[in-house]
């Protein structure tokens, strides 16, 4: 990745200056076609074939006659200069651009598809699922809807209309109106309950400033006596912006400067809408920005895997990964338990984990395999003997 960032800096860098080169001499074009047009008296009108003295003028001088023949022949220099000059600088950003080509091709592996289980089917209705809510989730309607016509889906309004009213909060928290935010998070208070508890205050806090900035002491005033009198938890922090007022035209300069720091609404905004979310029962993260994630990090050491052998099936592995993968802890969502006898996943149906009565937990077919001719069997990490039948399943 490093290498594909330096071509293309190198890249930038000689677009830049053959931009400027010939913005340069386009300018010194302009100036000698406006003084062709100068108004000139018939007189100033002679004619002259003889050959040019100067076939390589430098960019930009003027010519010695003032007639406009010497004007019109200066001018066509200047002409053929920019063209020599644009005819290098094409070249030299076309090398640039090969440049950047080829790195990416070496940093990049062409056959992606190899890289996947042979026996794993994508469920193409799912993905196209997918790609409609990411579309509505992000605000993009008309396009969403276009998505659905040709892909021959059907969503329900009441699959949109959640994604329409983020769209709606958020486009107005972006344009300083906090309302439509505030409203929303009082109207859910009881299915909030236990969250975010504090972002309820941070939107009148964010609201209080953003009335003080407007210089309106008065205002701003009315509006801490109207709400913050409901968050008795927060009296350090109301003390705070109380004193703010003392600051009213400098508050960026103030000792209390960091409570109008952007960072401030950039979390409140993305508070705001992970609390969205959970309240309509969604992820917080779109399911397509999970699968892009989960694979940005999974193909790099699939690409390794695939340099020891070149298909999933050579390692007995048709319809899973041949190896671990971290993804992250935001990317997992269901917890794994491995069996610390038969060192093997447990799994939903007969193989689910079990606890036994002394605390020690192993797979239903490890318990299934320790009896020996009798109903008892000792448990492999401590001495008690257990009954399979006093085995409890584990859910995580």
């Amino acid at each position: 990745m490093e290498s594909i960032e330096n071509e293309y800096a190198a890249m930038r860098r000689r677009h830049h200056r053959a931009a400027a080169a010939t913005d340069d001499a386009l300018h010194h074009i302009a100036l000698a076609l406006e003084a062709h047009r100068s108004p000139a008296s018939a007189d100033d009108m002679q004619v002259d074939v003889s050959p040019d003295p100067d076939p390589d003028p430098q960019p930009g001088a003027q010519p010695d006659a003032d007639s406009p023949l010497d004007q019109l022949r200066h001018l066509h220099k200047l002409a053929k200069g920019l063209q020599a000059a644009l005819v290098l600088d094409h070249k030299s950003v076309g090398a640039t651009i090969n440049k950047l080509g080829r790195a990416i091709d070496a940093a990049t592996f062409p056959h992606l598809g190899g890289l996947c289980a042979p026996n794993v089917r994508l469920n193409t209705a799912k993905i196209n699922d997918a790609i409609a809510s990411h579309l509505f989730r992000t605000g993009l309607f008309d396009i969403g809807h276009s998505f659905l016509r040709e892909a021959h889906l059907q969503l329900h309004d009441d699959h949109i209309r959640p994604f329409r009213r983020l769209h709606d909060i958020l486009t107005a928290f972006r344009h300083q109106d906090l309302r439509p935010a505030i409203a929303w998070r009082e109207e859910n208070e009881d299915a909030l309950r236990g969250s975010d508890e504090h972002l309820l205050f941070r939107l009148h806090r964010l609201a209080y400033l953003q009335i003080l900035g407007t210089g309106d002491r008065d205002a701003a005033l009315a509006y801490a006596r109207a709400h913050f009198a409901h968050f008795p938890d927060h009296i350090t922090s109301v003390q705070r912006l109380m004193t703010c007022l003392l600051y009213v035209h400098k508050l960026a300069e103030s000792p209390y400067r960091d409570l109008v720091s952007p960072a401030h609404r950039d979390s409140i905004e993305r508070a705001l809408s992970r609390e969205y979310c959970r309240a309509q029962g969604m992820k917080h993260d779109p399911s397509l920005v999970t699968v892009v994630r989960c694979g940005t990090k999974a193909i790099p050491t699939l690409i390794k895997a695939s340099r020891v052998a070149p298909t999933l099936s050579d390692l007995g592995m048709d319809d899973a990964l041949p190896v671990e993968i971290d993804v992250g802890r935001e990317c997992q969502f269901h917890s794994i338990f491995t069996c610390p006898v038969s060192k093997e996943e447990a799994s939903e149906g007969n193989n689910m984990p079990m606890m036994l009565p002394c605390g020690h937990v192993l797979s239903n077919q490890s318990i299934l395999r320790l009896p020996r001719g009798s109903h008892r069997f000792k448990c492999p990490y401590c001495p008690m003997e257990q009954v399979g039948s006093e085995c409890r399943e584990v859910h995580f």
